[in-house]
C-alpha cells in the first residue's frame, strides 16, 4: 500500500511536538520503515535507539484517544501488532514473520476500511 492511501485511509496526523498516546509510522519515501508507540512523540523521535533520523523522511501517528490497559499492553499494542503485521517495517525485529489473527483484521479494517488487502 502507498504511503498516500495509508495516510488517506486510516486518517494519520503529520508529526507535531504534541504528548499524546500514539502508535506512529516512520516513513522513508514510500516505505514504512518502523511503527511504534509513544505517549510522547517529540521526546521519542529525539531519543530513538533504533531508528536514525536518516533512516526517515516523514512521521504519521494515529492518535488513541483511550487507552484499555490490559495485560498485554492494550489498544496502542494491539494496534501496533496488526500494523507490524500488515506493514511489515524493515526496522522493526518482532512480529515480522507472524500471521493475522482475526481480531487484528477486524482492527485493521475498522481503520482502512472493509477493501483493505489483507493476507491471513
Amino acid at each position: 500500500m502507498k504511503k498516500s492511501a495509508i495516510l488517506e485511509r486510516a486518517k494519520l496526523s503529520s508529526h507535531q511536538t504534541k504528548k499524546t498516546r500514539a502508535v506512529y509510522l516512520l516513513f522513508c519515501e514510500e516505505e514504512v520503515v518502523y511503527i511504534g508507540i509513544t505517549d510522547n512523540l517529540d521526546w521519542r523521535l529525539k531519543t530513538h535507539n533504533i531508528v536514525k533520523k536518516s533512516e526517515y523522511d516523514s512521521c504519521y501517528f494515529l492518535e488513541i484517544p483511550f487507552e484499555t490497559d490490559s495485560a498485554d499492553g492494550g489498544l496502542s499494542r494491539a494496534i501496533e501488532k496488526a500494523f507490524i503485521k500488515q506493514f511489515n517495517p524493515r526496522l522493526n525485529t518482532d512480529l515480522k514473520d507472524g500471521k493475522l489473527t482475526y481480531p487484528e483484521v477486524w482492527l485493521l479494517r475498522q481503520i482502512f476500511g472493509d477493501d483493505l488487502e489483507i493476507e491471513y
